[in-house]
């Protein structure tokens, strides 16, 4: 497995070539910090399932580069309780 490493960046390691149908796929990024600078907000349908929106921006800190506009919708179920279980997307806009 590849990783993909520097100085100043979280310990992130990703597998950037894939093998798929017998074809070789090859992702090349530089990776890059940033600090996510967001407001929460999550409704609770139920005891059960909730749904909740982390808008802001995201402050890159170890490149010369603007940051942008973070978005992360999430979806959580209480499984018990003292624990949840939740997914999430987080995207950001430049």
């Amino acid at each position: 497995m590849n990783s993909v490493l520097r100085r100043g960046t979280p310990l992130i390691f990703l597998k950037n070539t894939y093998t798929f149908l017998g074809r070789s796929l090859v992702f090349k990024a530089d990776p890059i910090s940033m600090v996510p600078l967001v407001a929460s907000s999550q409704y609770n349908f139920d005891d059960k399932f909730s749904l909740g929106l982390n808008l802001g921006y995201a402050v890159v800190i170890n490149e010369n580069k603007k940051g942008g506009f973070l978005y992360q919708p999430k979806v959580g179920v209480r499984i018990s309780e003292k624990h949840d279980v939740n997914a999430f997307y987080t995207g950001v806009a430049v």
